[in-house]
């Protein structure tokens, strides 16, 4: 379990969105290759979470929200299947929304998970390039299915 860090103490900005993130990336496995002179580092498997205050009451109406959105910002992105509901090993329900798109010569695949906990949602990010293997890919994803928000 990760106990994140003492946050500071930071005036708050009226009309500003307020949210956590944390960022957990998995270690450098190959060197980083170099091109003409640019050095390009292999991609990383990476976990985003995120939260805020909830807009909405269900997971389903904050995915519908967040593709809304990317689907105008991202170019190439390719949403795989629709929505599908989940649970979370808290009991929490939610749902899962799998994506891909190109950037910098890689195609990278995505998993977004959305839950809503009363007044706070949260959107958990599995991000790998699209030559990972899917059974990896998954065991990250159901990793990220304990994942809770809930206060204990």
């Amino acid at each position: 379990m990760i106990t994140p860090p003492r946050l500071p103490i930071v005036e708050n900005k009226v009309g500003w969105e307020k949210r956590w993130q944390l960022t957990l990336i998995e270690p450098q496995l190959k060197p980083p290759e170099e091109l003409d002179g640019i050095i390009l580092p292999s991609p990383r498997l990476n976990v985003v979470v995120s939260v805020a205050p909830a807009k909405h009451v269900d997971a389903s109406a904050t995915a519908a929200e967040f593709l809304g959105t990317v689907g105008t910002q991202v170019p190439g992105l390719e949403l795989e299947g629709g929505c599908v509901e989940i649970s979370f090993h808290d009991g929490s329900h939610g749902v899962r929304q799998d994506l891909s798109f190109p950037t910098g010569g890689l195609k990278l695949r995505q998993a977004h998970l959305f839950r809503v906990d009363g007044d706070v949602a949260s959107q958990i990010v599995v991000t790998s390039d699209a030559d990972r293997s899917k059974p990896e890919f998954e065991a990250i994803v159901t990793d990220v299915l304990s994942f809770s928000t809930k206060s204990e």
